[in-house]
């Protein structure tokens, strides 16, 4: 398995890691460079609320998407995934390449986000002047 390359960028910074993400909100974009076995199947990206604790495998809780790459695909066309139901607190991802024969590789270094509540608050109701005698 070839390492996974992706780029983390927060509040349009970006820093180069093994993976990464643009977050805004609660949408996260993720992307990584091709792996280039030609018998690839796909990747996996596995999220969890405390680092370097994940459990792996098709069933685990913490797989959060499969994508999968048709035909052993190593263009840029299976290289990237984007989500908008992350939950407010702070995460951790990594991403694993998995092959046809259903071996997965070891995890991507890990990448950390924090995803703050960006709605504002309701405006108050019925706002007005009281006299006081």
């Amino acid at each position: 398995m070839k390492n996974i390359i992706v780029y983390l960028s927060a509040m349009l910074l970006f820093a180069t890691i093994a993976f990464g993400a643009v977050g805004f909100g609660n949408l996260i974009n993720t992307a990584w460079d091709a792996n280039t076995e030609t018998d690839l199947a796909g990747y996996r990206i596995y999220r969890s609320s405390q680092s370097n604790v994940y459990t792996f495998g098709v069933g685990s809780p913490n797989l959060i998407h499969q994508v999968e790459c048709s035909g052993g695909d190593t263009s840029n066309n299976c290289t990237s995934y984007s989500f908008d139901d992350t939950p407010i607190g702070t995460w951790f991802w990594v991403a694993t390449a998995y092959d046809s024969y259903g071996n997965e590789s070891g995890p991507s270094d890990e990448l950390t986000e924090t995803i703050t509540d960006m709605t504002a608050p309701s405006a108050p109701e019925n706002f007005r002047r009281e006299i006081t005698p």
